[in-house]
């Protein structure tokens, strides 16, 4: 991705949005996609995983008796449980953090949109747990320092569901990791945006800057 000067900055890409889950069999942290990641970190632009259909009702529903392709609204509860929302982003970020993908692109971020935040707190727990459970396994991109919590509270932003317990959300992740975003008319949106805003009332007033303005503003260079 080359530079771009600004008086053309209304051409510039200012994130990049995937689809959660595997590429074409493998990891999208595998260092076969490197040559995609390195123009990423090159441009500093983030990566956004909205959710979407990752191709796990197909893989593996399929499993336990439920339908291979359902429409999203159609899917079954076990299906909606399982496949669809919090699994597909919980084994990305895994992945980008495990396979090493932040060690070898120190200036990637990524952005999980709506995909609500229920999993982060476990997901960042298990986490540190199964590095040291596997530390005799391979390394996909070579071995990861740290703790995986600490480099996902560096690295991951998320943007959660406003009727989740978002002040629970900074406690884990840290306010400068958390974004604002409605989908209106999705169910998890809001039909006037700024009502997102009383969720974080008790937080001290520079936590609700930057959830409601200050930390999307960065990630995406907006300076106006």
């Amino acid at each position: 991705m080359r530079s771009w000067s600004s008086n053309a900055c209304s051409r510039v890409a200012r994130a990049i949005a995937l689809r959660p889950g595997p590429a074409f069999g493998r990891s999208p942290a595998d260092p076969y996609f490197d040559p995609f990641w390195s123009r990423v970190n090159e441009a500093g632009i983030p990566v956004c995983l909205h959710i979407a259909e990752s191709g796990y009702n197909e893989m593996m529903s399929v499993h336990w008796g439920e339908e291979a392709n359902p429409a999203s609204h159609f899917q079954s509860a076990f299906q909606w449980s399982c496949f669809y929302g919090d699994r597909p982003i919980m084994d990305t970020i895994a992945a980008f953090v495990l396979h090493n993908l932040f060690g070898r692109f120190p200036n990637v971020n990524v952005i999980s949109v709506e995909n609500g935040s229920l999993f982060v707190p476990y997901l960042m727990a298990v986490m540190d747990k199964m590095k040291g459970m596997g530390r005799n396994g391979p390394w996909i991109g070579g071995y990861v320092s740290g703790k995986p919590s600490e480099i996902i509270s560096r690295r991951v932003f998320v943007s959660p569901y406003h009727e989740e317990d978002i002040p629970a959300l900074v406690r884990a992740l840290g306010a400068s990791q958390v974004v604002f975003g409605s989908d209106w008319p999705h169910p998890e949106g809001l039909a006037r945006p700024r009502d997102f805003a009383a969720g974080i009332v008790d937080l001290p007033e520079l936590d609700q800057e930057m959830i409601m303005r200050e930390n999307l503003r960065g990630l995406l260079a907006v300076t106006a």
